[in-house]
């Protein structure tokens, strides 16, 4: 043959001169391809050896085939060891049957090849981002380990597919998913801080967040109960003190009375003027939210009662009234959302529950007791409330009067802070709404 020829003619076959380099079209593992010693093709009477007779009309590479030759090299038959390796004078047997085969391993060009691996990870990405991370990393990880059955079975047709790329992207898709997911997570925690850390109490929050439930902020129905307080007297106590003495007095005073309702797990939802809004039983909800509200409640008269002396010490004789607060407690079902403008969005709660616990707060100063509460409420409470008779009272806004029941305290082998207190049922039928 011309080595400067264009091409060659081997066998009936025309080969091309190429300068690309081709992949080698491997017949099988090592030992493949037959072999035959040369002290069988020594002996007298080789031609007459069907071994050498089958040699007629092939080529024959002549090549040292010993196994302590360092001319062995791995293929992609080989497992790893170097009994697998296949022999110098094998590999060109196979470039030699490659070439007069035309046999050559196929591979995708590289655009079809990126076209491919960018359509299955955007596939695994979306796949990876709407499930949890640990399915996510079993099915990534299945898919991984599967990656190269298929290019094992189109190896047989002359087609050698990518591994190790779609394995190595998969793990960066999972990883970047990850990495968003984190992100995600860690704004979500950030925005629920911003959101309820200054009403509820951090533990709530990581519950929140740990609990992985997604509050419905354009809103929900949720049963809760809702507490309102004030001081009695405010007006007169707060033009008896300058302004700096009553901002004063109402920081120490919050900070007294929120205590016992962050405590039980509750929603410090506004403090508006010297009056306190709380809700049991959302954003987490508790099915003992009632008991939780009386309880907190009961916390906060004696909060209010340890005030009483802090005012007595912090302003004497200033003809200040006696300090003392009113409570309502009302259960029902309650509007749960974020309510106000564009600009101004509130974590708050409206609806019929809202109302009847404001104006039963009122009712404590009629009734000349600290604490009133709905009979919902004693009721959802549960064995905790001890029974007592019933008086009626009419609450300022209300259409009909309500059902009041005075009890001496919460069962101390129920509840862990009885209290004298009073109750009343308020009337909240169909028929009842606010006046004006």
């Amino acid at each position: 043959m011309d080595p400067a020829a264009s091409e060659w003619t081997i066998a009936g076959t025309t080969i091309k001169r190429e300068l690309d380099k081709r992949w080698i079209g491997y017949t099988g593992p090592s030992g493949t391809i037959p072999r035959l010693s040369m002290n069988v093709l020594l002996q007298p009477d080789a031609l007459a050896n069907p071994a050498v007779q089958a040699l007629k009309g092939k080529v024959v590479i002549l090549a040292a085939n010993n196994a302590g030759s360092s001319d062995r090299h791995f293929t992609p038959y080989s497992r790893g060891s170097r009994a697998d390796q296949m022999a110098g004078g094998e590999i060109h047997a196979n470039i030699v049957e490659t070439m007069l085969s035309g046999h050559y391993p196929k591979v995708p060009p590289l655009w079809l090849r990126t076209t491919g691996i960018f359509i299955l990870l955007s596939l695994l990405t979306v796949l990876f981002v709407r499930l949890p991370p640990e399915r996510g990393a079993l099915i990534g990880l299945f898919i991984a380990v599967n990656i190269p059955i298929p290019a094992f079975a189109m190896f047989f047709y002359d087609y050698v597919l990518p591994v190790a790329e779609p394995q190595m992207g998969l793990v960066v898709a999972f990883l970047i998913t990850l990495g968003m997911r984190l992100t995600g997570e860690e704004r979500e925690r950030a925005r629920m801080k911003r959101m309820f850390g200054s009403y509820v109490s951090d533990e709530v929050v990581d519950m929140l967040l740990m609990g992985g439930r997604k509050l419905t902020l354009g809103g929900e129905t949720v049963p809760v109960t809702v507490m309102f307080s004030d001081i009695r007297n405010f007006t007169t106590i707060s033009e008896k003190l300058a302004a700096h003495e009553v901002v004063e007095m109402l920081n120490e005073y919050f900070s007294r009375v929120t205590a016992p309702i962050l405590d039980q797990r509750g929603n410090v939802n506004k403090c508006i003027g010297d009056a306190v809004m709380a809700i049991f039983g959302s954003p987490v909800t508790y099915p003992d939210h009632a008991r939780r509200a009386i309880t907190a409640a009961l916390g906060m008269v004696r909060a209010a009662e340890s005030f009483r002396d802090w005012m007595e010490e912090r302003f004497p004789d200033r003809g200040l009234p006696r300090f003392g607060i009113g409570i309502g407690l009302h259960s029902g079902d309650a509007v749960m959302g974020n309510i106000g403008s564009v600009k101004r969005l509130e974590y708050t709660a409206i609806g019929d529950t809202v109302n009847a616990a404001s104006r039963l707060e009122g009712v404590t100063k009629e009734m000349g007791c600290v604490l009133v509460a709905s009979a919902q409420t004693v009721r959802a409470a549960g064995p905790a409330c001890l029974p007592a008779r019933w008086r009626r009272s009419r609450s300022r806004g209300a259409t009909s009067p309500s059902r009041c029941m005075r009890f001496s305290a919460l069962n101390p082998s129920r509840a862990a802070c009885p209290r004298p207190s009073c109750v009343a049922e308020a009337a909240h039928e169909a028929g009842r709404r606010l006046q004006g």
